[in-house]
């Protein structure tokens, strides 16, 4: 193997490329075939039926059909195009496998309120991932993630919460990272929404002491029914997807309306959830 062989095998191996490796060893082939060619052609050592083999000198050529010398030009420039097709492929690839070695890893985990880890969320990067790829990531089954990223990449990473899913952090921002990003961890958790309005009389004067029956809330030792204020209103969290068969404001000799309410999978906040009621307490 001669110096200039050598040379180009270690950085081969050194940036870990084998492919670059191979396109290596095709160029070199390709040169010693090309060499072989010219030296062919200058001595003329062709045998073909009916024309004289004459090594002698450099002019044999000329006893040659046109024709075959024409086809000796023709596959003499194929082997120099392929030759330098392989030599611009192997510098295509090089120049890939730097920008790789200027990647940078960001990597965490998503955890569920018990700091077990959440397999299949969905990680969101924006903008898109510089140097090719998708704009998200998927949790394996331990609930770690990991993407890499050139270095320098500014953006926004966070999970795609389910609609009753909330994150913390909702989501991390990056400027210009230049060092790899670890223990990036998110944890998750349910989302509560809130049931609100008011309970009023006929002239919109709020109506105290009401119990809605069917709101039960806990108040860290036992569970009570939410009553209305001295203005008349109400409010009460529940986790978000819950339902609720029905909720009716009671109060000793009055009436209501609508007499009760009903809530079915609650995903969003339910407010003016209002009552009218009449009557004269004793």
């Amino acid at each position: 193997m001669s110096n200039f062989e050598y040379r180009m095998s270690r950085i081969a191996e050194r940036r870990g490329l084998l492919g670059a490796a191979v396109i290596v060893a095709a160029a070199i082939r390709s040169s010693r075939i090309l060499s072989a060619a010219l030296f062919d052609i200058r001595h003329s050592t062709f045998d073909i039926p009916g024309c004289p083999v004459s090594p002698s000198g450099p002019r044999a050529h000329e006893g040659l059909p046109r024709r075959t010398r024409l086809a000796g030009l023709l596959g003499l420039s194929m082997m120099l195009s392929l030759t330098a097709q392989l030599l611009s492929v192997g510098s295509v690839d090089a120049a890939a496998y730097d920008s790789a070695a200027e990647s940078v890893t960001i990597s965490g985990k998503i955890l569920d309120d018990g700091s077990k880890g959440l397999s299949g969320v969905q990680m969101e990067f924006s903008p898109g991932l510089p140097g090719g790829g998708g704009q998200t990531v998927v949790t394996g089954s331990d609930g770690t993630y990991s993407v890499k990223v050139r270095k320098g990449w500014t953006g926004r990473a966070r999970p795609k919460a389910a609609v009753c899913t909330v994150y913390a952090p909702a989501s991390r921002s990056y400027t210009s990272i230049s060092a790899d990003q670890s223990n990036q961890d998110y944890q998750s958790g349910y989302r509560m929404v809130v049931i609100s309005g008011r309970v009023t009389d006929s002239l919109g004067k709020g109506i105290p002491g009401v119990t809605m029956s069917g709101l039960t809330a806990f108040t860290g030792t036992s569970y009570v029914t939410v009553t209305t204020g001295p203005d008349g209103s109400y409010r009460h969290t529940v986790m978000c997807g819950f339902s609720l068969p029905a909720v009716k404001p009671v109060k000793p000799n009055h009436v209501f309306s609508p007499v009760s309410r009903n809530y079915t999978t609650v995903t969003a906040d339910m407010v003016n959830q209002d009552y009218q009621g009449s009557g004269q307490p004793r």
